[in-house]
């Protein structure tokens, strides 16, 4: 072995280095899971606003691929009946549905709507320029 030449692979100034970027890696994890919980929460924030509740279809076996992303422009008459055509419904829609069915035995919109197969679908957005559907009430 030489002179000069160190034996030992990490120096303390090494490790000093390696050290000092925890908190920096820490940072940029922390940053990130904020970011996706803040996202997440704004996204429950809207369905809960717009009393939408994905209802879980029945099983059909695992889908493949990504889920398609949906994104509704009016969330009027029509823009609710297609994301029940989706497999999202209102909590409202469900009770009157399921009190309609008990009425009229002829009524199979609320079995229909528990029986579509799963489509794969992710509600991304909801947007209505009238005020009152945009807040949701």
């Amino acid at each position: 072995m030489s002179e000069g030449q160190n034996t030992n692979k990490f120096s303390r100034r090494n490790l000093l280095k390696g050290l000092a970027t925890i908190p920096i890696v820490g940072a940029a994890w922390w940053a990130g899971a904020s970011s996706t919980t803040k996202k997440r929460k704004q996204r429950e924030s809207i369905m809960n606003a717009l009393d939408i509740k994905a209802s879980p279809p029945p099983p059909t076996g695992p889908m493949s691929g990504d889920p398609i992303r949906l994104g509704i422009i009016g969330f009027g008459i029509r823009g609710k009946q297609l994301l029940r055509a989706s497999g999202f419904a209102t909590d409202s829609w469900l009770q009157e549905a399921k009190k309609r069915a008990e009425e009229n035995p002829q009524d199979t919109r609320l079995k229909s709507f528990m029986e579509q197969e799963n489509l794969n679908v992710r509600l991304t957005a909801v947007c209505d320029v009238f005020e009152k559907r945009s807040r949701g009430s």
